[in-house]
């Protein structure tokens, strides 16, 4: 699976540490 062998290439804790930030700050627009 070539998706799945590029996400094992990318640095996953930055990756998901931006993803975080995004979905907070998105929950954070909706409540507002």
């Amino acid at each position: 699976n070539r998706s799945l062998s590029l996400v094992m290439d990318t640095p996953l804790i930055g990756f998901y540490d931006l993803l975080a930030e995004i979905l907070i700050r998105t929950i954070k627009e909706a409540k507002n």
